[in-house]
């Protein structure tokens, strides 16, 4: 139960779109009373509108008006309040910027490509035709072109400016283009190390790229500066867990249930670190907290289910599987750890009800014909049992254990065909340590001591430290063998 979606502010993006080509962002205009006089222009506006009277307006109060429509997300209102605009003002770069805008936001890249360049031979120098001209190119999937342009857009603005290099990685990383959204992403994080938005997506491109490493330390960074974000905190959790810095992901899962107490989704992240570094304890807790508000889940339940079966709470064990199989009948995982049950308690005919049920649904799982031929040999049907070892083999004949296990149905009444399976099996899996000590012990027990001290020696060489433990389990290699 993972999840980790890229989830860039709305509202952000709107406004920092918005202000691209605007003197505000380009010449970083602080006007203390920019607010009230953009106020005051657009109530004139609309009074205009209401009387429908005729009203002057210069280019930047056109411009005031028009970016006020953009942000409010009103295009129509927009395009009406450019077609007066240039009535009025006729070729104004600025407006006829507006205009190219408003066409890439109402999805007409074509006009929108028209315009820009006309733009561009007027301005060649215009930071803005760039910006926009990327963002149309994008928009057609054209990532090189788009990656050209912004650029070039860097190259003609006097000095980078954190936004623009944050929207031209956010339109990269809307593309699946990780790699160039780091370029701009680290360039703004040059510019301002502690940009929240610049910190998340660089530890979210990391992560989609796979490089851990570098994701765990901008998620760190983010968290120096933000550090009240539950889902931050769970997503570098999720992250550590990756990179199998198990405690510092139950650190992490820790922070974001205390900032807030219903993501249920950490505390079960935090029961699977503990079950799967064989804290069962711990993991029962942590499953059992999780499902007093998610009773029904179903990976929680067969999560309980394992860490029970693994420390032998059969009947714990089984009361968590059969809770899944209310759910879903067909579970594959409750089948499994349920039938897995039964047969560690000796409920045998159980275990292979449920286990058989699982191979109606899943025709090729090699684990399923493994427990069931484990079920068969049990309750002595030796014919069936060998069915179910062989067609185990067939899906998945690199398996030690299967192998093993197959022999081993033979040792009584056909140790020639034991030994037979296990040079079979080296054939499949030479070098395989197991495998040589098991033949070993075979020709031990069957007197073939010359051939039985060729295969230990072998053994021996792959893995020394189980040469005492083998003499332990064959005592008969002990009076013939050359290696004691």
């Amino acid at each position: 139960m993972q999840f980790n979606v890229h989830k860039q502010e709305k509202n952000q993006i709107t406004l920092l779109k918005n202000r691209v080509g605007n003197k505000e962002i380009m010449e970083k205009n602080n006007d203390g009373d920019k607010k009230s006089s953009v106020k005051k222009h657009i109530g004139k506006y609309k009074s205009m509108l209401k009387s429908k009277h005729r009203y002057y307006f210069d280019v930047e109060e056109f411009e005031d008006i028009i970016e006020y429509f953009i942000s409010k997300e009103k295009p129509l209102e927009a395009e009406n309040a450019i077609k007066y605009a240039l009535n009025l003002h006729p070729g104004a770069f600025n407006l006829l910027m507006k205009q190219a805008q408003i066409y890439v936001e109402t999805e007409r890249p074509d006009e929108a490509m028209k315009l820009l360049m006309k733009l561009k031979a007027i301005q060649p120098e215009a930071p803005e035709v760039y910006f926009w001209i990327g963002i149309v190119e994008m928009s057609k999937n054209n990532i090189n072109n788009a990656d050209e342009n912004f650029m070039k857009l860097l190259e003609v603005m006097k000095d980078e400016d954190e936004d623009i290099l944050l929207l031209a990685a956010f339109s990269f990383i809307q593309h699946g283009e990780y790699k160039r959204a780091i370029h701009y992403l680290k360039r703004a994080f040059n510019i301002s190390p502690k940009n929240k938005y610049a910190l998340y997506d660089l530890a979210y491109c990391y992560e989609q790229i796979k490089d851990y490493h570098n994701a765990s330390l901008y998620y760190r960074k983010y968290l120096e500066e933000n550090p009240y974000e539950a889902s931050v905190w769970y997503n570098f959790g999720v992250i550590n867990s990756m990179l199998q810095e198990y405690e510092t992901a139950i650190d992490a899962y820790d922070f974001a249930i205390a900032i807030d107490p219903k993501l249920n989704s950490a505390l079960y992240n935090k029961a699977v670190i503990y079950s799967n570094l064989s804290r069962f304890d711990e993991a029962i807790s942590t499953f059992i907290e999780f499902l007093e508000t998610e009773k029904n889940s179903i990976d929680g339940n067969n999560g309980l289910g394992d860490c029970y079966r693994k420390i032998e709470e059969y009947e714990n064990a089984e009361k968590a599987y059969l809770k899944v199989l209310e759910i879903d009948k067909n579970n594959i995982d409750a089948l499994y750890g349920i039938s897995a049950v039964c047969a560690l308690s000796d409920q045998n005919l159980e275990g292979l009800n449920y286990v058989i049920r699982a191979l109606r649904i899943e025709k090729r799982n090699p684990e399923f014909f493994y427990l069931a031929a484990k079920i068969f040999l049990r309750l002595g049907y030796n014919q069936k049992s060998e069915e179910h070892f062989i067609k185990a083999l067939e899906i998945d004949p690199f398996k030690v254990k299967y192998w093993k296990s197959f022999s081993e149905l033979f040792v009584e009444t056909e140790p020639e065909k034991s030994i037979s399976i296990i040079k079979e099996a080296l054939k499949v899996i030479p070098e395989n340590a197991d495998l040589y000590y098991l033949l070993a012990e075979y020709l031990f027990n069957f007197n073939k001591q010359e051939h039985a001290n060729k295969f230990l020696a072998k053994a021996k060489n792959l893995d020394p430290d189980y040469l005492n433990e083998f003499f332990e389990n064959c005592p008969e290699a002990l009076k013939v063998s050359n290696l004691v």
